[in-house]
């Protein structure tokens, strides 16, 4: 007889359940129960000391391999503290630079939690920004030299000349990177060196969905004036905006000649000066270009298909192409050209944000264009939207894209993704009570063995995740397989084909409610968990600085119960990455809401397929009039949103609230304070590109009785309206997704029961 491990005590439990089931008596069933599982109680003692072969040493643990190999990891002398595959480290030169680019970029980078104060062993790159550190960065090539490599950092014109000044052959001798906004010609040396845009801090303007006046716009200009021949195809494009299906809907500067700069850079030449000779053949922004790419849908990207030399990297091309998305522009690609980071921006993204034509194509150029629906047109303005503010809006971003290239090259991950410290001030560990304190340690990277535990090479790289730090987990993760639930590894358990469907290992997830007042109907919340299964713990988001938690009589229940006490009450503390939160699923929920647990079980099942999403019980939609959103407070057959008051999510999502949404939202949710639900909506569906997900169609989940809810202010659906619509302004475009699907459940059958009773008896309740 063949036992598979771990099954001959579920088995025993599936035993006595349908004898239990199947029994009239149900004294009579549990007795047969009882004595079918002390049978095979004997039957898995017998097989564990007898039967099952030896297949560890003698004296060994009789732990599963996994659990094994894990100890030997963690206690294994030979593995350095410091792991080979950590991030990527810099230190700066002690004195501020002069130029004044150059010392915002060196405020900038201290920042950073790459950053180290002192050049060491531990460094890999010491970043420069003067010529007399770039001649020390040269002499330190020398045999002997054991400092850290350099990166020198040239962030305008003025800084870029700097590197004219050392002699040539000194200059082909470098072994170390350059970023710069400008090279010779001859001088970028790819797979080395990085251009930086030359434009930045500009907000991105227009909306995905706006009208354009303009189908295609560009206004550029060059100092050199080339032949007929050699212009022809501008000459084309010319032609084509001339005729009378088109000419109402192009508008194309071309400038070139001596008289360009009086035209093109009135005021600001000094920006292209002569002394960069390679600079006089290409195509640059005129100073009208980004109220002309404004008005525009596409904008026109030129080429020098002339000069394509592999050591060259032309500061026109990337130029164009940050203008015309700092507009709102689609750039529409003519001749050939590097885009900017391309090392650090996926292709894939590139190619869905712009449209590119070959030269001997220019006739149909138009024809094209118009042929490209409105659809597809928001979804281009949407990912352009994305490349610019996450790599090249501001300088910021260029210096953690500059940073994303060098680990990509080297191989390293990114930093841990950053949490909120809260550090025990006072524990029972009888009762399972904790209570933390907001650390001034804000923000706390992880430590370094999360790298032992989540290699890089288990994470997936996603367009959707934010790209400049390292995640253990994101909604996007490779899903488990479905025979991991027939085995009993170190991250099984022994009922999970009852209770999770034969899908996935055993998981739990992480309650965060947050209180302040209402002390009473918090702890009866927390009562109600004592009966939901896979709960890892309960936090409690303690938002009155006035009150001390530890004078509370928190209730006893089966999991760490944790309460987190905050300096300031913000509702954008519930959203807050923290050290306290150790599984993938969040169950957001207020401490007025009433769910029973079979309620909260279905939900954490139909999360654990779909955990993209924002799965949840209460529903609420949109309407549109005169093109401003309005907030309806009752519930709709179908629906755009679920609210947070008792919903789960992934907690990535946690991060991406609190570190990649535009912080005026924040703010906003703060001077309302009202909206962080709707944010949290806007968020998930603006990254994943799917609706929430409802379940039960429960209108209301509030508790009978409680009457100073936030929602029952007068002024509640007018203030949710005005957010609607500052949300869509902060994201450029509406990403809320109208959903008609509802999870129901077959295993739990007395919800159906629950949400006829609310309907009849919770009415249309506001939330």
């Amino acid at each position: 007889m063949t036992f598979r491990n771990g099954s001959v005590m579920f088995s025993a439990q599936r035993i006595c359940k349908s004898i239990t089931q199947s029994t009239p008596s149900w004294s009579y069933g549990r007795i047969l129960g009882m004595i079918a599982a002390l049978n095979w109680t004997v039957l898995t003692i017998i097989y564990w000391f007898a039967i099952q072969p030896k297949t560890v040493s003698q004296g060994a643990d009789t732990r599963n391999v996994a659990n094994v190999w894990v100890h030997e990891i963690s206690v294994n002398d030979d593995i350095p503290n410091e792991i080979p595959g950590s991030y990527l480290k810099f230190c700066l030169s002690q004195n501020r630079p002069l130029n004044d680019r150059s010392s915002e970029i060196w405020t900038i980078l201290k920042q950073f939690p790459h950053y180290r104060p002192w050049c060491s062993k531990e460094t890999d790159f010491r970043i420069v920004f003067s010529s007399e550190e770039i001649n020390g960065c040269l002499n330190s090539q020398l045999p002997g030299e054991s400092s850290p490599s350099c990166l020198t950092i040239l962030p305008d014109l003025d800084s870029a000349a700097l590197i004219q000044a050392i002699p040539s052959a000194r200059r082909m001798q470098r072994q170390f990177p350059i970023a710069s906004v400008y090279f010779e010609t001859g001088q970028f040396n790819p797979g080395l060196d990085i251009l930086l845009p030359l434009t930045a801090n500009k907000a991105w303007f227009g909306g995905l969905s706006e009208d354009r006046k303009y189908l295609v716009g560009v206004s550029v200009g060059r100092l050199h004036q080339f032949t007929e021949e050699r212009v022809s195809f501008v000459r084309q494009l010319q032609a084509l905006a001339d005729n009378d299906t088109s000419k109402n809907r192009v508008l194309l500067h071309f400038y070139q000649g001596p008289s360009t700069p009086k035209i093109c850079w009135p005021e600001n030449f000094s920006r292209f000066d002569m002394a960069y000779d390679s600079m006089q053949h290409e195509w640059l922004p005129c100073k009208e270009s980004p109220d002309v790419l404004r008005q525009s849908v596409f904008g026109i990207v030129l080429g020098n298909e002339h000069r394509i030399l592999e050591n060259q990297n032309p500061v026109s091309w990337q130029d164009q192409i940050v203008t015309c998305l700092a507009s709102g522009a689609i750039p529409v690609l003519i001749g050939h050209g590097q885009f900017p980071f391309d090392e650090a921006i996926p292709s894939n993204m590139w190619n869905r944000a712009t449209v590119h034509f070959q030269l001997k194509q220019i006739s149909q150029l138009f024809l094209a264009l118009n042929s490209i629906s409105k659809l597809r047109i928001m979804e281009m303005r949407r990912i352009g939207q994305m490349i610019y503010n996450r790599y090249l809006g501001s300088r910021e971003a260029q210096m953690r894209s500059v940073l994303l290239t060098l680990s990509q090259r080297d191989g390293k991950p990114q930093p841990p993704a950053p949490v909120t410290n809260f550090r025990l001030v006072s524990s029972n560990p009888g009762r399972k009570l904790y209570i933390y304190e907001e650390s001034s340690e804000t923000p706390l990277v992880a430590k370094h063995n999360d790298f032992h535990r989540f290699p890089i090479y288990l994470t997936e790289v996603s367009e959707k995740t934010d790209p400049y730090w390292f995640h253990d987990s994101t909604p996007w993760s490779t899903i488990s397989f479905t025979e991991l639930a027939y085995t009993n590894n170190h991250s099984g358990g022994d009922f999970y084909s009852d209770l999770l469907g034969l899908e996935y290992p055993k998981e739990e997830f992480t309650v965060i409610m947050p209180v302040y007042n209402r002390l009473y109907r918090a702890r009866k919340t927390i009562e109600g968990f004592r009966d939901v299964p896979h709960i890892h713990s309960v936090l409690v988001v303690f938002n009155n600085p006035n009150l001390n938690p530890a004078d509370t009589e928190w209730p006893t229940i089966n999991v760490p119960l944790k309460i987190l006490r905050f300096k300031r009450n913000s509702l954008n503390n519930r959203f807050l990455p923290n050290n306290q939160i150790e599984t993938e699923a969040v169950l957001a929920i207020d401490d007025d809401s009433c769910l029973t647990a079979d309620e909260i079980t279905f939900g954490f099942k139909t999360w654990r397929t779909n955990r993209a999403s924002i799965v949840g019980q209460v529903s609420r939609s949109f309407t549109t009039e005169d093109k401003n959103l309005s907030y309806p407070v009752q519930c709709t057959p179908s629906y755009s949103m679920v609210l947070t008051n008792a919903a789960f999510l992934h907690k990535y999502y946690l991060h991406a609230y609190t570190w990649e949404m535009p912080g005026p939202i924040r703010q906003m949710v703060d001077e309302y304070m009202n909206g962080e639900d709707i944010a949290m909506n806007f968020l998930v569906s603006h990254i994943s590109r799917k609706p929430p997900i409802r379940i039960n169609n429960r209108c209301e989940i509030q508790c009978f009785g409680v009457i100073n809810s936030l929602s029952f202010r007068l002024s509640h659906g007018e203030q949710r309206s005005k957010i609607l619509n500052k949300l869509v302004e902060q994201f450029g475009y509406n990403p809320l997704l109208f959903s008609a699907y509802q999870a129901r459940s077959f295993q739990y059958p007395d919800l159906h029961l629950q949400v006829f009773l609310d309907r009849i008896f919770g009415g249309d309740n506001v939330g």
